[in-house]
């Protein structure tokens, strides 16, 4: 059966609330209305928020003494933190254990944004990604326990594709007979199915488990290290708010469980596991080797690509020698961006196009090398597709083809 593989960027969840990474420090630094309201103002609030709010101040603070303009970029933040940190350097009045604090802060502040941004979207009655996520579990279940006809690749840390297909999962009364598979070991944050219905990776096509394979290139805004074991824990499928399931700090079930040679406990604190957004990022631990290779595999199979809201920035140079290596040539590549990426929006001299003076002026002056067209064409040729019709609209098109989701016909599939 021919293979399809969804590549996902930023874009994909932008749709949703997410912001794109330009974003995320407005986001950490500015915006009070993170979640569902106003969270400040909320008369209770929860650990995570309340220790959100605390550090908030301190990250602010930070960036007002390191900083002469409050407005920067991640990558410039994370570079700074990890070369001080590597070189046990200090600066602006930091000791090297203050911004090994800071930087952690700084982690568990985006994802806290992340998994508020991905509760506050599910909480909606209705959802494209959700949609989305029928569609993947139709496409699994039709073929069957030994098929393989679908396969994602994320660039993205947040968990809206996981969250939307555990959603459609507990709807189907699957759990524990489709999974999501991260194409590496995960151990499940409690060993109860009951509470933690996710089944590591490595078991779940012996456990005759219909697998929806979902890679994360750069980590998982679900995925918990403990750095003793090594282990990487993920709650997927748990009841608990992922807001306090990720980022409050928890101790390794693992450390807690076995004891050293002398008999103490030794205790070990979990640590989120995201590839954070640096110009020296380093992809050197087991999970992320392995899913990189993963990934190459997954995309050397593949008989069509598709990528979704990924602008192919010549920053990702580590997954565009991937693709390089990957792709084969007669692979079938399809790009669906937004509307805003479109060269044609930028053509002035169209029929029917009125602008103001100013905006003429600034539009005429974007080069359509930064457009990811021109990306798209340096890397492929001519062999791509566009499609800017954004993702709602890619959605749509994989629903239609297959009518509405008949959920009677899926339940009859997971009784094979």
């Amino acid at each position: 059966m021919a293979k399809t593989v969804f590549v996902l960027g930023a874009g994909f969840s932008k749709d949703a609330g997410f912001p794109l990474q330009s974003g995320i420090l407005s986001l950490i630094t500015d915006s009070e209305f993170v979640g569902l309201a106003d969270i400040s103002s909320h008369p209770k609030l929860d650990a995570p928020t309340t220790t959100f709010l605390r550090e908030r101040k301190e990250l602010i603070k930070f960036l007002g003494r390191v900083f002469r303009p409050l407005e920067q970029r991640l990558e410039d933040i994370f570079t700074l933190l990890d070369q001080a940190i590597s070189t046990r350097a200090a600066f602006a009045g930091y000791k090297v254990t203050d911004l090994i604090r800071l930087r952690d802060a700084w982690v568990r502040s985006i994802l806290f944004c992340l998994h508020k941004r991905s509760e506050e979207h599910l909480a909606k009655p209705a959802s494209m990604y959700v949609r989305f996520a029928e569609w993947l579990i139709g496409e699994r279940l039709a073929a069957g326990l030994a098929g393989d006809p679908v396969s994602v690749v994320s660039l993205n840390w947040d968990s809206l594709l996981e969250d939307s297909l555990y959603r459609v999962i507990r709807d189907l009364g699957a759990l524990g007979r489709v999974d999501v598979d991260y194409c590496v070991y995960t151990t499940p944050l409690h060993p109860n199915p009951a509470i933690c219905p996710h089944t590591p990776s490595p078991k779940q096509r012996a456990a005759r488990i219909f697998n929806l394979k979902l890679l994360k290139l750069h980590g998982s805004a679900t995925w918990l290290r403990c750095p003793n074991s090594g282990l990487v824990y993920t709650g997927l499928g748990m009841a608990t708010p992922a807001s306090q399931l990720y980022v409050a700090e928890r101790r390794s079930p693992f450390m807690e469980r076995y004891r050293s040679g002398r008999g103490a406990v030794v205790t070990s604190l979990l640590e989120p596991y995201i590839i954070t957004p640096t110009y020296s990022k380093v992809f050197d631990l087991p999970h992320i080797q392995t899913t990189w290779q993963n990934a190459f595999v997954e995309l050397r199979e593949a008989r069509k690509i598709i990528f979704v809201g990924y602008s192919l920035p010549d920053a990702d140079y580590h997954f565009r020698t991937l693709l390089i290596r990957a792709i084969r040539p007669n692979a079938k590549i399809r790009v669906v961006l937004a509307k805003a990426d479109d060269p044609a929006e930028y053509d002035l001299d169209r029929p029917g196009v009125a602008l103001p003076d100013g905006l003429r002026a600034r539009l005429s002056r974007v080069p359509e090398m930064l457009l990811p067209e021109w990306r798209y064409r340096r890397l492929f040729d001519d062999s791509v597709t566009f499609d800017y019709n954004g993702v709602e609209s890619l959605i749509e098109s994989l629903v239609s083809i297959n009518g509405p989701v008949d959920y009677k016909r899926m339940c009859k599939k997971l009784k094979v």
